[in-house]
């Protein structure tokens, strides 16, 4: 009991430095990420029931990554042109609402292609979403602005085992159609009203106004000037190949660590609803005694030492014998708390160090660079997962690869602030 009045207290007393847009948003986050976690923990293992194999898993999710490409080069013009809030409703009534719809009558791989497709419109979602976090928000509360919203994230692993309930009587496919077609209700209710309560920043409505004299295509041209000014900053350049690095690695754990425990390591299905709730009870724990240390601490220590973390936690599970629970919880558990800190932590340094006025432009070309790299990626992946006897723990060594290379990302930007440092005129 005293553990839950203080993670009571905690969420409170962070929540009190979130204000305006970031309030609306994590206060409705839930109503996303209750039916997300729901049906997100097993929805590789229903595509795999419905006869498609690892490589065309991998493919699906390579093809949604490319059309994302597309979507990428525009999404920081049609947040400036649409405005956060229509950027955000219509990106996400089409990423969550379309595609879960789309998932629930699937039936065969193209069915699944076109929820890809669909579902590559989060690259879109990313950036007025990022904007709206952020864009009111002083750069002193923002890490309390994710810090509250991962809150509200954790909150809804718990609601994982419950899928068990539908599945047990009904078996995976014909539960998972439920729980999708119920997920398109509620995400469709969730974003509308949501949208009502949220305001246009004033980057926004400037921005917008700005905007009204370009195009598409000339947008296009203003990546040149972005690009060359974010090759002046080195810092935000080390910091968005982090970033870029850390969320690859994200894409491939979030397709295939389902994959991993089931074919690899040989559990049963519902072994995943307990996986989520341990998942959040670590990640509560992470949240409430570990992540208030770093509000106002320079990111690149703690960094380094939970890239470390997350990737012991990978030696552990490929090295894990096949039905032991002991190595999956220890591998989870690190796992967990490594990545956790290791997102908000990133997120809220790349945020802070993101001018105002080409926040949207930065982001729509952060996210360029990640899903550019991720298509071929994920496509090995599926490849390596289709691998008779090891193959379905091999997803493990390409995380690892990409945690190593944004760990050396990590060491590279410490020696450039270091040198930076020394470089700087000392008072006298």
């Amino acid at each position: 009991m005293r553990f839950i009045k203080d993670v009571l207290t905690d969420f409170v007393g962070t929540l009190s430095h979130v204000k305006g847009n970031a309030k609306v948003i994590t206060l409705t986050q839930s109503l996303w990420s209750i039916p997300y976690n729901l049906y997100n923990p097993f929805i590789t293992q229903y595509m795999l029931a419905l006869g498609l194999s690892g490589g065309q898993v991998g493919l699906i999710s390579s093809v949604g990554l490319m059309f994302g490409v597309v979507i990428s080069l525009f999404a920081g013009y049609a947040t400036d042109r649409l405005g956060r809030r229509w950027a955000f409703l219509i990106a996400d009534l089409v990423t969550w609402g379309l595609g879960c719809l789309l998932w629930a009558f699937a039936s065969d791989f193209a069915w699944f292609v076109a929820a890809g497709l669909s579902q590559s419109f989060i690259r879109l979602v990313t950036v007025p979403y990022n904007c709206l976090l952020v864009e009111d928000t002083p750069p002193e509360n923002r890490l309390s602005v994710y810090s509250v919203l991962n809150f509200t994230i954790i909150l809804a692993n718990f609601c994982a085992p419950l899928m068990n309930l539908i599945i047990n009587p009904y078996g995976l496919v014909p539960a998972m159609r439920m729980v999708l077609l119920a997920s398109t209700a509620v995400y469709t209710a969730t974003f509308v009203a949501r949208h009502f309560l949220l305001k246009e920043t004033a980057i926004s409505l400037r921005r917008k106004a700005e905007s009204r004299s370009e195009t598409p295509f000339s947008s296009l041209a203003d990546y040149r000037r972005i690009v060359r000014e974010l090759f002046r900053s080195r810092e935000l350049l080390l910091f968005i190949a982090i970033r870029s690095l850390y969320y690859i690695q994200a894409n491939v754990r979030g397709t295939y660590l389902s994959v991993m425990i089931v074919q690899g390591l040989g559990f049963p299905v519902s072994t995943l609803g307990t996986v989520n709730v341990a998942s959040g009870l670590v990640a509560l724990a992470a949240q409430v005694a570990v992540l208030p240390r770093y509000a106002r601490r320079d990111a690149h220590n703690p960094i380094l030492a939970y890239l470390a973390l997350a990737v012991a936690s990978n030696v552990i599970l490929f090295l894990a014998p096949a039905g032991n629970l002991p190595y999956l919880m220890a591998s989870i558990a690190m796992g967990t708390f490594g990545l956790i800190i290791l997102q908000m932590l990133i997120d809220s340094t790349v945020a802070n160090k993101m001018p105002d006025a080409d926040r949207a432009s930065l982001i729509g070309l952060a996210t360029l660079v990640m899903v550019v790299t991720s298509a071929p990626i994920q496509y090995l992946s599926g490849w390596l997962a289709d691998i008779p006897s090891i193959g379905p723990r091999l997803p493990l060594l390409v995380m690892t690869a990409f945690l190593l290379g944004t760990l050396w990302t990590c060491l590279v930007s410490r020696r450039h602030k270091a040198a930076a440092g020394e470089g700087r005129p000392q008072a006298g």
